[in-house]
């Protein structure tokens, strides 16, 4: 089954469920949550789509960081949007693509580079 077929069926069986009051209990769901989880997770499959979900996400965060609120979900989108940019900018075959892609890989855990 196509991911974007999967997101939509998660989707609609969330679609009910009521925003919990408190964002910061971690067993309720929390669409704003969700919505993050779904950038990440498109933008690490390498899917372009991850551009669509990311801009949002990273919009919301960027309010809420002005008043306090999550600066490591917002370091987390800003990530997550650079990546689904990076994706789009490989599709395109854009020239300067290796250079993005190489500075990414370098500074992934594991790569060495990071330390």
């Amino acid at each position: 089954m196509a991911i974007a077929t999967r997101l939509n069926r998660v989707e609609k069986f969330v679609s009910r469920m009521t925003k919990p009051e408190t964002s910061e209990h971690h067993c309720h769901y929390d669409p704003d949550k969700a919505e993050a989880y779904v950038a990440t997770t498109l933008a690490w499959l390498g899917d372009v789509a991850s551009e669509h979900h990311a801009r949002p996400v990273l919009a919301r965060l960027t309010q809420e960081a002005e008043a306090g609120r999550w600066p490591r979900r917002l370091a987390s989108a800003n990530i997550d949007l650079a990546l689904a940019l990076l994706l789009t900018v490989e599709a395109r075959g854009l020239p300067e693509a290796w250079a993005l892609r190489k500075a990414y890989e370098l500074m992934r855990p594991g790569s060495g580079a990071n330390m």
